[in-house]
């Protein structure tokens, strides 16, 4: 699964880059008395300037020993919260989250700080929550932010997607991430894949059918978006989709990989229509939309066996023995011809083939050549094929029964 750009994770800023936002946040704390509310006292202002000149010069830990030892002081409320937020930044620069979670957390909570202060720092308990793998306070954190942020950003969203799926409330990662998107200047896949997954949770497999022609719309490239809504449309058992789906997709050269077109010609075999099957296997084949392989052509030969087009099967067989030579194939063709009293072809195929006893249908064959013999008026070279099968486990009975009937004398 994407995880959405989380700001600790991806966080090393040098102390210059926090002594800026630490100089933004003393620009708002004016050294005036401490009568007035809503103030902070010059000697405090002071400290905390001299903690972000410790950052400046690359010191966060003076800058940290400095700011918690103004958190001893008797501070007004204000100065108190102020002084928390500063110190929050300095541990989120030396990467001590928890204790920038526990600072912030106070800063927050004391409601003290104005607004544009206090804003920040509600979205950076939420990057860190998220970081320290706490979900339900990230999206508390971040549901409070979004209220008064004007223009929250894409990762904000990402974030809280993000805790969302992990605390299995898929409804309200998809509407983060829907606002992600919206707020996107360009269709970014990651989100949509994010969007994909949570619909796949969910179980919400017409969801996920409509946004996977969305993706394939907006990113036409990408074969593997095809496939996934092929699956979706078995899923919701209408494998008529699943096969248009498919087809289109070999169509648009988008299939790649052979496990893929593999499961394009089982879904049109699979609709017991196999002349359809047929004609569309061989067009691809024709048109080099599907390479021409033995696999292939095997299953070409049989589905037009299926369909009773019994020599377009055996020109597919044919082909698929030029491709690869293989025992069970040549079987297969001398039983097609065979079946339709093509002796001398059943002869001429199996003869070619090399000796391999140790094949478990090698027997088979012999038994296939040898009765293609006798129907030939060959009975020397079938007497000879029979006694090879007689001394196979698996063909010795019935090749011991032809060996008796041809040394039967012939009657009269």
């Amino acid at each position: 699964m994407t995880q959405p750009r989380s700001y600790p994770r991806n966080h090393r800023q040098r102390g210059s880059h926090i002594a800026i936002v630490l100089l933004l946040s003393l620009a708002s704390l004016c050294p005036l008395t401490a009568a007035e509310v809503g103030t902070i006292r010059d000697h405090i202002f002071e400290r905390l300037n001299d903690a972000r000149e410790y950052l400046e010069d690359d010191e966060p830990s003076e800058a940290r020993r400095l700011t918690e030892r103004l958190l001893t002081f008797e501070n007004t409320p204000y100065e108190q919260a102020s002084i928390q937020q500063v110190l929050g930044y300095i541990c989120l620069e030396m990467e001590d989250y928890s204790a920038a979670i526990e600072q912030f957390e106070a800063a927050v909570s004391a409601k003290q700080l104005p607004g544009a202060t206090a804003q920040p720092m509600l979205y950076n308990l939420a990057q860190l929550y998220h970081h320290q793998e706490r979900w339900k306070d990230c999206i508390r954190s971040l549901e409070t932010w979004l209220r008064t942020e004007p223009e929250p950003s894409v990762d904000a969203f990402l974030i809280g997607a993000n805790a969302a799926i992990q605390l299995k409330d898929f409804p309200q990662a998809i509407s983060y991430i829907q606002q992600a998107i919206q707020r996107s200047s360009a269709p970014v896949e990651s989100h949509y894949q994010l969007w994909l997954s949570a619909l796949i949770q969910m179980e919400d497999w017409p969801a996920a059918a409509n946004l996977l022609q969305t993706i394939i719309a907006t990113f036409p490239e990408k074969p593997d978006y095809w496939i996934q809504l092929t699956s979706v449309y078995l899923q919701m058992e209408q494998p008529e989709n699943a096969t248009a789906t498919l087809r289109i997709a070999a169509a648009g050269n988008q299939l790649e990989k052979p496990n893929q077109l593999d499961l394009l010609v089982s879904l049109l075999a699979g609709q017991k229509v196999p002349q359809r099957a047929g004609e569309w296997l061989q067009s691809a084949i024709d048109q080099a939309i599907i390479l021409p392989s033995f696999k292939m052509w095997s299953k070409l030969g049989e589905l037009w066996l299926a369909a009773r087009e019994y020599d377009a099967a055996r020109h597919a067989f044919q082909n698929a023995l030029k491709e690869q030579d293989d025992l069970g194939l040549r079987i297969r063709l001398a039983q097609l011809d065979f079946a339709e009293q093509k002796f001398t072809a059943v002869v001429e195929q199996l003869e070619a083939m090399p000796e391999s006893p140790e094949n478990d249908q090698y027997g088979k064959a012999l038994m296939l050549l040898g009765a293609s013999l006798v129907e030939i008026d060959q009975q020397e070279k079938a007497l000879s094929i029979f006694k090879k099968a007689q001394a196979l486990p698996d063909t010795q009975k019935d090749a011991r029964m032809w060996l008796e009937y041809l040394s039967e004398p012939e009657s009269d």
